[in-house]
Protein backbone atom coordinates (compact mmCIF):
# COMPACT_ATOMS: atom_id res chain seq x y z
CA UNK A 1 0.00 0.00 0.00
CA UNK A 2 3.10 2.45 0.65
CA UNK A 3 4.74 1.78 -2.16
CA UNK A 4 1.52 1.91 -4.35
CA UNK A 5 0.65 5.64 -2.81
CA UNK A 6 4.14 6.93 -3.41
CA UNK A 7 4.25 5.82 -6.59
CA UNK A 8 0.39 7.65 -6.83
CA UNK A 9 1.56 11.19 -5.24
CA UNK A 10 5.24 11.48 -7.18
CA UNK A 11 5.07 9.84 -10.35
CA UNK A 12 1.63 10.94 -11.80
CA UNK A 13 1.85 12.97 -15.08
CA UNK A 14 1.30 16.54 -13.50
CA UNK A 15 4.73 16.20 -11.04
CA UNK A 16 6.56 14.93 -13.65
CA UNK A 17 5.70 17.86 -15.81
CA UNK A 18 6.46 20.33 -13.00
CA UNK A 19 9.79 18.45 -12.42
CA UNK A 20 10.67 18.43 -15.95
CA UNK A 21 10.46 22.57 -16.44
CA UNK A 22 12.01 23.08 -13.36
CA UNK A 23 14.68 21.02 -14.38
CA UNK A 24 15.35 22.72 -18.05
CA UNK A 25 14.82 26.23 -16.14
CA UNK A 26 17.69 25.90 -13.16
CA UNK A 27 20.07 24.27 -15.82
CA UNK A 28 18.96 27.21 -17.91
CA UNK A 29 20.13 29.92 -15.09
CA UNK A 30 23.14 27.54 -14.23
CA UNK A 31 24.69 28.10 -17.90
CA UNK A 32 23.75 31.59 -17.57
CA UNK A 33 25.61 32.15 -14.81
CA UNK A 34 28.42 29.88 -16.52
CA UNK A 35 28.48 32.41 -19.43
CA UNK A 36 28.43 35.43 -17.68
CA UNK A 37 31.76 34.41 -15.21
CA UNK A 38 33.43 33.32 -18.46
CA UNK A 39 33.22 37.25 -20.05
CA UNK A 40 34.17 38.25 -16.68
CA UNK A 41 37.31 36.76 -16.60
CA UNK A 42 38.24 36.55 -20.52
CA UNK A 43 37.09 40.17 -21.10
CA UNK A 44 36.28 40.08 -25.36
CA UNK A 45 38.14 43.44 -26.04
CA UNK A 46 40.05 43.86 -29.10
CA UNK A 47 43.74 42.74 -29.59
CA UNK A 48 46.07 45.16 -28.78
CA UNK A 49 47.32 48.16 -31.99
CA UNK A 50 50.60 47.52 -33.78
CA UNK A 51 53.06 49.45 -31.84
CA UNK A 52 53.55 53.06 -32.92
CA UNK A 53 56.70 53.37 -35.79
CA UNK A 54 58.60 56.00 -32.55
CA UNK A 55 58.56 52.62 -30.69
CA UNK A 56 60.21 50.30 -32.95
CA UNK A 57 63.04 53.04 -33.22
CA UNK A 58 63.64 52.51 -29.92
CA UNK A 59 63.54 48.86 -30.16
CA UNK A 60 65.91 49.06 -32.69
CA UNK A 61 68.11 51.55 -30.33
CA UNK A 62 67.87 49.03 -27.07
CA UNK A 63 68.72 45.94 -30.06
CA UNK A 64 71.87 47.82 -31.26
CA UNK A 65 73.26 48.71 -27.63
CA UNK A 66 73.57 44.78 -26.82
CA UNK A 67 76.32 44.78 -29.42
CA UNK A 68 77.83 47.21 -28.19
CA UNK A 69 77.87 46.59 -24.68
CA UNK A 70 79.75 42.92 -25.40
CA UNK A 71 82.15 42.98 -22.96
CA UNK A 72 83.28 39.55 -23.00
CA UNK A 73 87.42 39.61 -24.25
CA UNK A 74 88.54 38.59 -27.69
CA UNK A 75 91.68 39.67 -29.57
CA UNK A 76 91.36 41.68 -32.90
CA UNK A 77 94.30 42.66 -35.05
CA UNK A 78 96.09 45.66 -35.29
CA UNK A 79 97.35 44.65 -38.88
CA UNK A 80 95.96 41.86 -41.77
CA UNK A 81 96.88 38.66 -42.20
CA UNK A 82 100.22 38.79 -44.51
CA UNK A 83 99.77 38.14 -47.73
CA UNK A 84 96.04 37.04 -47.16
CA UNK A 85 96.59 33.68 -45.33
CA UNK A 86 93.90 32.02 -43.65
CA UNK A 87 94.68 30.11 -40.47
CA UNK A 88 97.86 31.72 -39.29
CA UNK A 89 99.76 35.08 -38.06
CA UNK A 90 103.10 35.66 -37.61
CA UNK A 91 105.72 38.30 -38.49
CA UNK A 92 104.22 41.73 -38.32
CA UNK A 93 100.53 40.54 -37.81
CA UNK A 94 100.19 42.35 -34.37
CA UNK A 95 97.30 41.39 -32.10
CA UNK A 96 95.30 44.05 -29.84
CA UNK A 97 92.92 42.86 -27.00
CA UNK A 98 89.75 44.23 -26.65
CA UNK A 99 88.49 43.59 -22.91
CA UNK A 100 86.85 45.85 -20.26
CA UNK A 101 89.29 45.59 -17.28
CA UNK A 102 87.96 48.71 -15.06
CA UNK A 103 85.39 50.89 -14.68
CA UNK A 104 87.31 53.17 -16.45
CA UNK A 105 87.74 51.49 -19.54
CA UNK A 106 85.37 51.66 -23.06
CA UNK A 107 83.01 48.74 -24.20
CA UNK A 108 84.26 47.32 -27.61
CA UNK A 109 81.38 45.56 -28.33
CA UNK A 110 81.11 42.66 -31.00
CA UNK A 111 84.12 42.57 -33.50
CA UNK A 112 83.48 44.77 -36.89
CA UNK A 113 83.37 41.88 -39.51
CA UNK A 114 82.91 42.60 -43.52
CA UNK A 115 80.29 40.09 -44.62
CA UNK A 116 78.98 38.72 -41.18
CA UNK A 117 75.80 39.05 -39.52
CA UNK A 118 76.12 37.84 -35.96
CA UNK A 119 74.20 37.90 -33.06
CA UNK A 120 76.41 38.68 -29.56
CA UNK A 121 74.98 35.01 -29.11
CA UNK A 122 76.50 33.95 -32.33
CA UNK A 123 79.55 35.99 -31.80
CA UNK A 124 80.39 34.58 -28.25
CA UNK A 125 79.98 31.20 -29.43
CA UNK A 126 82.04 31.34 -32.42
CA UNK A 127 85.08 32.91 -30.17
CA UNK A 128 84.65 30.55 -27.43
CA UNK A 129 84.33 27.66 -29.19
CA UNK A 130 87.38 28.05 -31.34
CA UNK A 131 89.95 29.00 -28.27
CA UNK A 132 92.67 26.91 -27.63
CA UNK A 133 94.39 27.24 -24.57
CA UNK A 134 97.20 25.06 -25.17
CA UNK A 135 98.40 27.41 -27.99
CA UNK A 136 99.98 30.24 -26.35
CA UNK A 137 101.96 31.92 -29.32
CA UNK A 138 103.04 35.81 -28.89
CA UNK A 139 99.84 37.55 -29.80
CA UNK A 140 97.14 34.75 -28.65
CA UNK A 141 95.67 35.11 -32.32
CA UNK A 142 96.81 32.10 -32.95
CA UNK A 143 94.17 30.72 -30.32
CA UNK A 144 91.42 31.38 -32.79
CA UNK A 145 91.03 28.06 -34.64
CA UNK A 146 87.74 27.89 -36.28
CA UNK A 147 86.80 31.20 -36.24
CA UNK A 148 88.63 34.65 -36.25
CA UNK A 149 87.10 37.95 -35.16
CA UNK A 150 87.37 41.04 -37.21
CA UNK A 151 87.20 40.30 -41.17
CA UNK A 152 88.70 43.05 -43.31
CA UNK A 153 87.12 44.10 -46.92
CA UNK A 154 89.84 43.72 -49.03
CA UNK A 155 90.81 40.38 -47.43
CA UNK A 156 86.83 39.54 -48.43
CA UNK A 157 87.07 40.44 -51.65
CA UNK A 158 90.59 38.40 -52.34
CA UNK A 159 88.89 35.73 -50.51
CA UNK A 160 85.97 35.66 -53.56
CA UNK A 161 88.24 36.77 -56.19
CA UNK A 162 90.81 33.99 -56.03
CA UNK A 163 89.34 31.55 -53.64
CA UNK A 164 87.28 28.58 -54.76
CA UNK A 165 86.02 27.87 -51.56
CA UNK A 166 85.57 31.58 -50.90
CA UNK A 167 82.45 31.40 -48.95
CA UNK A 168 83.86 28.21 -46.78
CA UNK A 169 86.70 30.39 -46.17
CA UNK A 170 84.93 33.61 -45.03
CA UNK A 171 82.50 31.47 -42.49
CA UNK A 172 85.52 30.89 -40.79
CA UNK A 173 85.49 34.50 -39.46
CA UNK A 174 82.85 35.81 -36.36
CA UNK A 175 81.46 39.26 -36.33
CA UNK A 176 78.88 41.74 -38.06
CA UNK A 177 79.66 44.89 -40.43
CA UNK A 178 77.97 47.98 -40.45
CA UNK A 179 74.41 47.06 -42.82
CA UNK A 180 74.54 43.25 -40.62
CA UNK A 181 73.82 45.41 -37.63
CA UNK A 182 71.23 47.36 -39.43
CA UNK A 183 69.34 45.01 -40.68
CA UNK A 184 69.59 42.97 -37.39
CA UNK A 185 68.59 45.47 -35.40
CA UNK A 186 65.60 45.73 -37.50
CA UNK A 187 64.53 42.75 -37.70
CA UNK A 188 64.40 42.57 -34.16
CA UNK A 189 62.58 45.69 -33.58
CA UNK A 190 60.00 43.84 -35.73
CA UNK A 191 60.24 40.39 -37.00
CA UNK A 192 57.98 39.91 -40.05
CA UNK A 193 57.52 43.09 -41.25
CA UNK A 194 58.42 45.08 -44.45
CA UNK A 195 62.22 44.53 -42.62
CA UNK A 196 62.06 40.86 -42.90
CA UNK A 197 64.47 39.58 -45.97
CA UNK A 198 63.55 37.24 -48.77
CA UNK A 199 66.49 35.00 -47.30
CA UNK A 200 67.58 31.73 -48.73
CA UNK A 201 69.14 30.04 -45.43
CA UNK A 202 70.29 31.90 -42.47
CA UNK A 203 71.55 35.70 -42.00
CA UNK A 204 75.29 34.08 -42.09
CA UNK A 205 74.65 32.52 -45.28
CA UNK A 206 75.98 34.48 -48.09
CA UNK A 207 73.36 35.70 -50.01
CA UNK A 208 71.41 36.25 -47.32
CA UNK A 209 72.50 39.64 -46.48
CA UNK A 210 70.73 42.85 -47.45
CA UNK A 211 73.10 46.05 -49.09
CA UNK A 212 73.00 49.41 -48.06
CA UNK A 213 70.73 50.33 -51.21
CA UNK A 214 68.08 47.09 -50.52
CA UNK A 215 68.14 48.47 -46.95
CA UNK A 216 67.37 51.79 -48.02
CA UNK A 217 64.43 50.65 -49.77
CA UNK A 218 62.83 49.97 -46.99
CA UNK A 219 63.14 53.25 -45.78
CA UNK A 220 61.52 56.82 -46.13
CA UNK A 221 64.13 60.04 -46.39
CA UNK A 222 63.83 62.48 -43.37
CA UNK A 223 64.23 66.04 -44.06
CA UNK A 224 67.51 66.51 -41.26
CA UNK A 225 66.96 70.56 -41.95
CA UNK A 226 64.62 70.38 -39.34
CA UNK A 227 66.74 68.31 -36.38
CA UNK A 228 63.30 68.13 -34.65
CA UNK A 229 61.82 65.89 -37.23
CA UNK A 230 64.80 63.18 -36.49
CA UNK A 231 63.75 60.43 -34.37
CA UNK A 232 66.30 58.37 -32.03
CA UNK A 233 66.84 54.79 -34.39
CA UNK A 234 66.51 56.66 -37.45
CA UNK A 235 69.25 55.84 -39.93
CA UNK A 236 71.95 57.65 -41.12
CA UNK A 237 73.04 56.47 -44.84
CA UNK A 238 76.86 57.68 -46.42
CA UNK A 239 77.32 55.52 -50.09
CA UNK A 240 79.64 53.18 -48.27
CA UNK A 241 78.30 53.17 -44.71
CA UNK A 242 75.26 53.63 -42.37
CA UNK A 243 74.84 53.88 -38.87
CA UNK A 244 71.72 54.02 -35.95
CA UNK A 245 70.98 57.28 -34.31
CA UNK A 246 71.14 56.08 -30.60
CA UNK A 247 70.90 60.02 -29.38
CA UNK A 248 69.68 62.97 -31.37
CA UNK A 249 70.86 65.17 -28.76
CA UNK A 250 69.91 69.00 -29.91
CA UNK A 251 71.34 69.00 -33.25
CA UNK A 252 74.01 67.35 -35.27
CA UNK A 253 76.65 68.59 -32.98
CA UNK A 254 75.44 66.97 -29.74
CA UNK A 255 74.00 63.50 -31.17
CA UNK A 256 75.31 60.10 -30.72
CA UNK A 257 75.26 57.19 -33.18
CA UNK A 258 75.63 53.60 -32.88
CA UNK A 259 77.60 51.53 -36.01
CA UNK A 260 79.62 48.64 -36.62
CA UNK A 261 83.00 50.60 -37.41
CA UNK A 262 86.21 49.31 -39.64
CA UNK A 263 87.51 52.34 -40.69
CA UNK A 264 88.74 54.28 -37.37
CA UNK A 265 91.94 52.48 -36.56
CA UNK A 266 92.78 48.80 -35.21
CA UNK A 267 91.20 50.04 -32.01
CA UNK A 268 87.72 50.59 -32.95
CA UNK A 269 87.13 47.92 -35.07
CA UNK A 270 83.92 47.03 -33.31
CA UNK A 271 80.16 47.95 -32.63
CA UNK A 272 80.56 51.33 -30.32
CA UNK A 273 79.32 54.59 -30.23
CA UNK A 274 80.10 57.82 -31.70
CA UNK A 275 79.67 61.26 -32.41
CA UNK A 276 77.84 62.01 -35.42
CA UNK A 277 80.05 64.85 -35.69
CA UNK A 278 83.19 62.70 -35.83
CA UNK A 279 81.37 60.46 -38.95
CA UNK A 280 80.48 64.16 -40.40
CA UNK A 281 84.45 65.40 -40.23
CA UNK A 282 85.65 61.99 -41.34
CA UNK A 283 83.01 61.01 -44.47
CA UNK A 284 82.03 64.32 -44.87
CA UNK A 285 78.21 65.68 -45.60
CA UNK A 286 77.11 63.30 -48.37
CA UNK A 287 74.91 61.07 -46.08
CA UNK A 288 70.93 60.42 -46.34
CA UNK A 289 68.54 60.14 -42.80
CA UNK A 290 66.04 57.91 -43.03
CA UNK A 291 63.45 55.93 -41.11
CA UNK A 292 61.88 52.47 -41.62
CA UNK A 293 58.85 51.89 -42.89
CA UNK A 294 57.37 50.02 -40.16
Amino acid sequence: MIVLFVRQKYFRGDFMKKFIIMFLHNTYLIIIIIIIMLKCNNPSTPPPPNPPPEQHNRMLVDEALRYMNFTDEWWGRKTKYPGYRSGQCSGNCLCYQFKKDSPNDEYYGVAYSFGNKDTPEDFFNKISSALNPQNNVDCKWGKYKAYKPGLHSDEYWYYRNNITSWVDSLKKWAGIDCSGLVQRCAYAAKPGSAIDIPYIGGFNEFGGELSISQLKNRTTVINHNNWNEIWNGDIVFYPSHVVIISDKGTSQDDAYVIHSCGAFGFRERSVRCDRFLRLVNTLGNNFEIRRFNW
